[in-house]
């Protein structure tokens, strides 16, 4: 009997065994551009997902499949590329056209004198869905939620005047696309807001750095950036590629020289291949 329940286990743990079998390769592809797959067209309530490149000059998105030919190409301005391709995707089809939307930054000026601009990109017909361009405002990158419980989904974005004067104001923006109960993209990213916040560098030991938290649906290659209020990146961590799951990062209020910052209000998010996390706020206190 003992002998027929260790012959079964065995047979079990055999056919459970995963198989690794190559069924795709792109061949040599070139490494100046960063091959990865995506969510990017609608079928019903998901998403299907193609092989997307990205380079210094351009997007291209591959036809549907295990394909590396090309059908949809989004070419990079210059002021795109000043503000160092912070580029995209929004989780969400905001035009109904059945494709993944996008949303990009740019910069107007220098990279050290700069206000900058937000647009939200329909890759698949190459038209702008919406933009916040003024000479005299500067913008965010946007996150997006049914804020008021509407059943409709918001864009949020910090907006400051250019010079930056030392105030700034959150603005709303109703898109009229049809909330989660009817659709919306399933969260890659779960970002909490940060504890303590404020948080101060002249206060206890526990209190001398603050906790980030968040969780993510599936492995992937991600990093955390904190931005001032200018948009500038102050910081960066580059995490590697975390599992599924629940994740933690402690910030000591410095930035990639390792100098502690003044007192203000920092921003903070995380990103990985084509998504980024919606942006949270924090006050650093000295």
């Amino acid at each position: 009997m003992k002998l027929k329940i260790l012959f079964a286990f065995i047979l079990l743990s055999l056919t459970l065994r995963a198989q690794f079998q190559q069924i795709y390769s792109t061949g040599n592809v070139q490494g100046s551009k960063n091959y990865y797959f995506i969510d990017f067209e609608k079928s019903g309530d998901s998403w299907v997902r193609r092989l997307v490149a990205l380079d210094t000059i351009k997007f291209d998105v591959m036809t549907t499949g295990f394909s590396t030919t090309t059908e949809f190409t989004y070419n990079f301005s210059n002021e795109e590329r000043l503000a160092g391709l912070q580029f995209y995707s929004s989780g969400y089809d905001f035009n109904g056209d059945g494709f993944m939307d996008f949303y990009s930054l740019s910069y107007h000026g220098t990279a050290t004198d700069y206000r900058s601009s937000i647009k939200i990109i329909s890759i698949a017909t190459g038209s702008t869905l919406f933009e916040l361009n003024q000479a005299n405002m500067s913008y965010s990158i946007p996150y997006f939620m049914d804020i008021n419980a509407d059943g409709t989904i918001e864009a949020v974005f910090v907006k400051y005047a250019y010079p930056y004067p030392g105030t700034y104001s959150i603005d709303v923006y109703s898109t009229g696309l049809v909330s989660v109960e009817n659709g919306e993209m399933p969260q890659v990213f779960s970002l909490s807001q940060n504890f303590p916040n404020p948080f101060s560098l002249n206060g206890t030991l526990n209190n001398a750095e603050t906790r980030v938290n968040f969780s993510i649906q599936n492995p992937q290659q991600l990093q955390v950036e904190f931005t001032n209020i200018n948009g500038e990146v102050i910081r960066t961590y580059d995490l590697g590629y975390l599992n599924a799951g629940e994740h933690s990062i402690a910030w000591d209020g410095k930035n990639d020289s390792g100098t502690y910052l003044s007192s203000g209000v920092y921003f903070y998010s995380i990103s990985g291949a084509g998504f980024r996390s919606e942006v949270k706020k924090m006050i650093l206190l000295k």
